[in-house]
């Protein structure tokens, strides 16, 4: 189980690693921000030097004029749809800060407050204010700290300045920190009070100051209005939530800390597995403590240490089909790897990682394996950005245990205009059997808007000769990342036939490839659409060995985003595809060797969340190889109230090949329900089920918070596979888990 991936196709399944829900929050309900020049911001030049609050306020979601009347007033601009109109609904916004804590506070007036979820990270179409903090004010990485009407709490990271960089999103959703939260429904509309612990933040003292970027943001879900400080302009993708856009903050007179957070854990629970073919039913039991320990080494370095790591709490992987011949990507949602986690980034787009922490703890057939523990260091040194981490894994199944690390250092020079870059890994058994890699990158600013980077990397496997050119990576990346006006990219890499990261993701291997993009983005003043962007973008990859074709892309497409919220997308493609040997889909359907030329059309639409149904709606007709595909797939939320909501992810698609009269039904059913009582009891049912793979998954969570950091987890997990496993991990016929978790951290 885990993360396996099937360079032969047919479908792919993993287990018990995998995300929250999938993308709520401000990422979620805002795209037409931007990456842009500091110009795009209309923020005070000069540093806003906060208030200190003279006591703490009681945190309980009504914001006293005695409480918060000496903090720092903030004064919000209408964002969307209308940039600098009046603002639709007053909004009054504080800030503060003590020896301890972060705080911020709103009044938020409305005539019509929506409000659809009470469960942590579970963001559901409700009203919504957002408090963005860059600690380390070095334009880069950010905390997006968001709470609804009923208190609701949602983390999120943002990366690499809120732009999409070598095809990785900048938004990690699955990362977590310690606040508080707490909101109150009024007459007039809805009220806040937000503390974030400084121990939770990484900032850079000098002279007993901190200097932090700050962006606040409400979002009202009805009109799909976002009032924001300082008064950001939305040129580009994303410029909400671009940490170089921040307002500069002062924070005078704190404390130099070095926190310390413990967090043990207790675990017991039973499974019960029936192996393909077999009688009798294997049952097992499950008793383990183990823990996490976070310490701040510096006021920029952290250090975690973890013992017995164990994820068990972390929701079940959507199950993918895969009906072509390269490997699929699974992301990372375990929480021990996710702090910070841009620092070890070193991709080459789509294609590949040099490095994803995914592939820890996994065997290379796909099977989790025991952590034992290990180290990571996150944080900066001097200029330095720097990562390492450590992990001892078990062996398993016959194969030996092994160490697997990383060390990244990046640093930024000619004030911000650069960036430099290296990264080392190895994966080395007990045996001694040792897979190592290493790369350099490099980014440099051409003039306002443009950017070129530079990435090379080689990898070596001690039980293999290889030349130096077929071990080595290259990638060449040209782009004006903007969404107003004109932008393009163009990018380069070349994969050798060894290069072979063991502890990295390649998508496909031994390559070269081309591609491009040309696109233009407009903002009608007003109507019914909100921005349009028109994009044509080609692919081009050949085979490392003999230069020959192995696939091509040509795509038309427009996008065109709804003002009150939404979006609707069309493309067109054509398609080449070189196959060297036959591709099996499934036990009785082969696709045969040649070269093909297809074409498709696809098309969706993204609803607002302002109604109580959203969802999206997706239709993908194509020309596949010799035959024919058709995909319709429809995602719809229901928010039956603020303690219950459905989803469904539903993908009907047929292909056929009429010549061989051959055909089959690759469907996936997905079904979840969640459930809260109030902010600290909740619970999720999330089940799936391949029509291809006839293989069913459930997973059911409970979760009671105590306090923040203080969770009992209840998870139950139940496998059926009724397919002899042709292509499949042989996972047994039924597996079956329950678990009970506590975890307590102590600060």
């Amino acid at each position: 189980m885990g993360n396996r991936t099937w360079s032969v196709t047919f479908v792919v399944l993993a287990s018990t690693l995998a995300p929250p829900s999938g993308l709520a929050g401000q990422s979620a309900r805002h795209s037409n921000g931007s990456h842009t020049p500091p110009a795009a911001s209309l923020r005070t030049p000069e540093p806003l030097v906060l208030a200190r609050m003279s006591r703490e306020p009681t945190l309980d979601g009504v914001v006293e004029p005695t409480e918060w009347a000496n903090a720092t007033s903030l004064t919000l601009t209408q964002f969307w749809p209308s940039f600098g109109a009046p603002l639709s609904q007053p909004s009054e916004v504080f800030l503060a800060y003590d020896d301890d804590y972060l705080y911020a506070a709103a009044r938020l007036t409305d005539d019509e407050v929506r409000a659809n979820s009470f469960q942590r990270d579970g963001w559901n179409g409700d009203d919504a204010l957002d408090v963005i903090v860059d600690p380390l004010n070095d334009d880069r990485t950010a905390m997006l700290f968001t709470t609804t009407p009923l208190g609701m709490q949602q983390d999120q990271e943002i990366l690499n300045d809120g732009v999409v960089a070598a095809g990785l999103e900048p938004i990690n959703r699955a990362w977590n920190t310690f606040w508080d939260a707490a909101s109150t429904i009024t007459d007039e509309g809805w009220a806040t009070e937000v503390r974030i612990p400084l121990s939770s933040l990484r900032y850079r003292l000098e002279n007993g100051n901190a200097t932090m970027g700050i962006i606040v943001g409400r979002t009202i879900i009805r009109t799909g209005a976002l009032q924001v400080y300082p008064a950001i302009e939305p040129i580009h993708d994303r410029a909400y939530f671009k940490p170089s856009l921040a307002q500069d903050v002062i924070l005078t007179g704190i404390p130099r800390r070095s926190p310390l957070y413990v967090s043990p854990y207790v675990l017991a629970g039973a499974g019960r597995q029936r192996e393909r073919g077999l009688p009798a039913v294997e049952t097992t039991t499950v008793e383990e403590i183990g823990g996490d320990v976070k310490y701040g080494l510096t006021d920029r370095l952290t250090l975690d240490l973890t013992v017995n790591t164990d994820f068990a709490q972390v929701e079940s992987d959507a199950v993918q089909v895969n009906l072509d011949r390269f490997n699929l990507l699974f992301p990372e949602r375990r929480q021990f790897f996710q702090e910070r986690s841009s620092i070890f980034e070193f991709s080459h787009g789509d294609e590949g990682r040099l490095f994803h922490s995914r592939r820890i703890g996994l065997s290379d057939e796909g099977r989790q394996r025991r952590i034992f523990g290990g180290a990571r260091l996150t944080g900066q040194i001097g200029a330095w950005d720097v990562g390492f981490l450590d992990m001892q894994i078990d062996g398993a199944d016959g194969a030996p245990g092994e160490n697997a690390g990383v060390v990244r250092m990046r640093r930024s020079m000619a004030d911000g205009a650069a960036r430099l870059g290296g990264i080392a890994t190895s994966r080395v058994e007990n045996d001694g059997h040792g897979r190592y890699a290493w790369g350099v990158d490099g980014l440099v600013r051409l003039g306002a808007r443009d950017e070129l980077t530079v990435q090379f990397a080689q990898t070596e496997d001690t039980e293999r000769a290889e030349g130096l050119v077929d071990r080595s990576m290259a990638h060449v990346l040209v782009q004006r990342p903007t969404s107003d006006g004109f932008g393009y990219f163009v990018d380069g890499v070349y994969s050798g036939e060894s290069y072979d990261p063991a502890l990295g993701f390649e998508e496909r291997n031994a390559f070269m490839s081309a591609k491009g993009q040309v696109r233009w983005g407009w903002r009608p003043a007003e109507g019914f659409w909100g921005r349009h962007m028109l994009r044509l973008t080609t692919r081009l990859f050949v085979r490392a060995e003999d230069r020959s074709l192995q696939s091509g892309l040509i795509r038309l497409r427009w996008t065109g985003s709804f003002r009150q919220g939404g979006l609707f997308n069309i493309a067109f493609n054509n398609e080449w595809e070189d196959l060297r040997a036959p591709l099996r889909l499934t036990p009785d359907v082969d696709v045969p060797a040649g070269r093909y030329f297809e074409q498709n059309v696809f098309m969706n639409v993204i609803t607002g969340n302002a109604r109580k149904v959203s969802g999206e709606a997706l239709f993908f007709a194509e020309q596949f190889f010799d035959g024919w595909s058709a995909r319709l797939r429809l995602t719809p939320t229901w928010a039956v109230s603020r303690h219950l909501s459905l989803s469904a992810d539903v993908t009907r698609q047929r292909v056929w090949f009429p010549d061989r009269d051959q055909s089959f039904d690759p469907d996936i059913y997905r079904f979840r329900v969640r459930a809260a009582r109030d902010t600290k009891l909740s619970g999720e049912v999330f089940v799936q089920y391949s029509r291809l793979a006839e293989r069913a998954t459930a997973n059911f969570r409970v979760r009671y918070r105590f306090a923040e950091g203080q969770e009992l987890f209840v998870v139950y997990d139940h496998l059926r596979d009724d397919r002899e496993p042709a292509f499949l991990p042989d996972l047994g016929q039924t597996d079956q888990r329950l678990l009970i978790k506590y975890v307590h951290t102590l600060r």
